[in-house]
């Protein structure tokens, strides 16, 4: 891990006057708070790698808990290290300039770009003067203002669509909700673009209004996201600046409530007609042996009317592979093609095969269930934080209903259009914005008790997928009766134990491909009330002392908790903390910690924790060893174990029962 010039300057400004207060820093550093933040998360990891005690956070002050080591750290560093280590490419610097000026409404001085890039005089003035044909090909004008700077120049909403296309080009919206969901960023353009661009405050403002105002759209594409946030975000700065702006404030608003209510106007008979042509088109091509139907028409129309408002607009839509799906879909975005260059009344102007090759896609789809038909369980996608350990409670409780085999999971981050396009229904407990909400069924929590209910409604399914071999099964079954006295209060128990051994061939038992790190040392029991940040930076603290995490991963675990509130409870008052293996994992490694009193964890109506069980997957099909840990846990002695035991041993035994002995020979006792 390095530090960037900011970290360097941040924990200079903290070393020379600690403890010192938040916004001490913010005025000294012209940082804003959400920067001082995920630059403080940047800081920790680095001490964590020169094996040096976190910043020390008391309410709004900060401190070093080991001034004159983490100094000399520092002072070796710089004198080893040249601070500006992201050196970026010209065609970097000139994108994040053009961005810059696009977003502006008022002259950007040379110095700006010369501080922020790292580079000299020469070279923006160069790469300003080679943008002058950028601009040309979005018939824009870049002008240089004496003593004042450069700006282009234009009326309208123009600069803020090109400003759109432009940046969903260099970005993807997954890696912008990445930031503001976990405070992560995955690429060099991602860091420049997120912290120099804009005001992060406004924009984490924004980008929460957005989910929520958006959260009760039938559907509203990665486009019209982003867009959203921008007039939000737009119409902010200019209410800040008196109007002082050549953005209308009232035209913002006006474009705004144009994109949120798109999707609830009825198909007007210019649109219709258009999905009409299309689909002859389909019938000539493909001899057709059916129609499409109303349903078909209905889904299709609503991207037909964001298509249209795009091209009305002139915003480009740039975001899907299309060489991915050309092979499979060719031929039939061929014939949308030639079905759209040939329709008289479409509006002129520049179609992207981005917005030819997703209409192909919804008729490919139409064409591929009417295939099946024969066959007509339906493919369903889990969608949780990371993708782990939620996601694979829900498939488990899905598999009452539909094969596991047509269930998958996946993380919000890996939940791309074009992949959610495959799938009947998707059950989701983070927003997923720019999918049909008609798709989405979003839940809570992985133990939300009315979930099968739910799942049946939308699917309109009456019957639940049998499970195999049960006549195999009839001895265990009638074992767990003969063991359980039927009372009212063991009914709950016994219907457990049934639904487990009914539902245990869903995933198949396979050893993990390498082991996973079981030792006394990794089990605790704490009697002192705590936070729950601090609870679980207790729970991962036998992780870090072993080195089978690094800092970093605690962080993201808590960054997750703040983003998506408990999201993490596999079952009311256990927590299952995790993070994903790229953020941190050198082992498979399970830890157990039992608090005495209570954790109280953000989110409405959420249970008191008594239990965390963080684990460490490094794995990358991590899904075997969830299964077992799931049924595990939602058995009812397992918590009465966990909150109680006396003996790290008897949990540590249980364990290696589960996963096997998977200890390394220095750590075990």
């Amino acid at each position: 891990m390095r530090l960037t010039q900011r970290e360097i300057d941040v924990l200079t400004a903290i070393l020379q006057a600690q403890p010192v207060g938040l916004t001490q820093l913010e005025e000294q550093l012209g940082l804003t708070a959400n920067q001082l933040h995920y630059t403080f998360t940047k800081i920790n990891v680095w001490l964590s790698d020169n094996d040096l005690s976190w910043l020390g956070t008391d309410k709004d002050l900060i401190t070093v808990a080991e001034p004159l080591l983490v100094q000399r750290a520092l002072t070796n560093f710089v004198a080893h290290t040249t601070p500006e280590r992201f050196r970026y490419t010209s065609d970097q610097m000139q994108r994040f300039m053009f961005l810059t000026l696009l977003l502006s409404e008022r002259p950007i001085a040379i110095n700006r770009f010369v501080d922020t890039l790292y580079t000299s005089r020469t070279t923006v003035v160069n790469l300003l003067d080679g943008l002058q044909h950028q601009c040309a090909r979005f018939r824009l004008t870049l002008k240089h203002l004496n003593r004042r700077g450069y700006l282009i120049e234009h009326d309208g909403f123009k600069k803020l669509t090109v400003f759109v296309q432009v940046l969903i080009d260099t970005i993807s919206i997954r890696e912008l909700l990445g930031f503001y969901y976990r405070d992560n960023i995955y690429s060099k353009m991602g860091e420049l673009l997120l912290f120099n661009l804009f005001d992060l405050d406004t924009l984490f403002t924004v980008i929460k209004e957005t989910l929520a105002y958006t959260d009760s759209l039938t559907s509203i594409d990665d486009v019209d996201f982003l867009l959203l946030i921008m007039l939000n975000y737009q119409y902010r700065q200019a209410v800040q600046q008196d109007g002082a702006t050549t953005l209308n404030v009232e035209a913002l608003a006006e474009l705004a409530g144009e994109i949120l209510h798109n999707d609830r106007r009825s198909l007007d008979p210019g649109q219709r007609r258009l999905i009409i042509h299309i689909n002859v088109a389909m019938q000539r091509a493909f001899s057709l042996d059916f129609q499409f139907d109303e349903d078909f028409i209905r889904i299709l129309s609503r991207h037909v009317q964001r298509f249209l408002f795009r091209q009305a607009n002139q915003i480009q839509m740039n975001d899907i592979d299309v060489a991915q799906f050309m092979p499979e879909y060719g031929e039939i975005f061929n014939v949308v093609k030639a079905a759209i260059a040939d329709y008289p009344e479409l509006a002129t102007g520049e179609i992207t095969p981005s917005e030819i090759m997703l209409i192909a896609i919804y008729y490919a789809s139409a064409f591929e269930q009417h295939a099946q038909r024969a066959d007509v369980e339906p493919y369903l996608l889990v969608v949780c934080a990371e993708g782990v350990a939620v996601s694979t409670i829900v498939k488990n409780k899905l598999a009452r209903l539909v094969s596991a085999d047509h269930i998958d999971t996946s993380s919000v981050f890996d939940a791309t259009e074009a992949k959610l396009t495959r799938y009947d229904l998707i059950i989701s407990t983070v927003p997923l914005p720019g999918i049909d909400a008609a798709r989405v069924l979003t839940i809570d929590h992985a133990f939300a008790p009315d979930l099968l209910q739910q799942v049946r409604q939308r699917l309109s399914l009456t019957t639940i997928a049998p499970p195999g071999n049960d006549i195999n099964k009839f001895a265990a079954i009638m074992d767990a009766i003969n063991s359980t006295s039927i009372g009212a209060t063991e009914l709950a128990q016994l219907e457990m134990q049934i639904l487990q051994i009914l539902s245990a061939p869903a995933i198949a038992r396979t050893a993990l491909a390498t082991p996973l790190v079981i030792n006394p040392a990794l089990v605790a029991r704490v009697e002192v009330g705590m936070t729950w940040q601090q609870a679980i930076m207790e729970a991962a603290s036998g992780l870090l002392a072993q080195h089978l995490i690094e800092a970093h991963y605690v962080q993201t675990i808590i960054n997750n908790t703040v983003r998506f509130g408990a999201y993490m409870m596999v079952t009311p008052g256990v927590i299952l903390a995790h993070a994903g293996a790229e953020d941190g994992v050198n082992a498979n490694a399970i830890a157990v910690t039992s608090f005495d009193q209570p954790i109280h964890f953000p989110g409405e109506n959420t249970p008191l924790v008594h239990v965390i069980i963080t684990i460490a997957l490094k794995d990358d099909d991590p899904h075997l060893l969830m299964q077992k840990l799931m049924d595990w846990l939602l058995m009812p002695p397992t918590l009465e174990l966990l909150r109680h035991f006396e003996q790290k041993a008897t949990v540590v035994a249980k364990l290696r029962e589960l996963f096997g002995e998977g200890a390394p020979a220095h750590l075990k006792e």
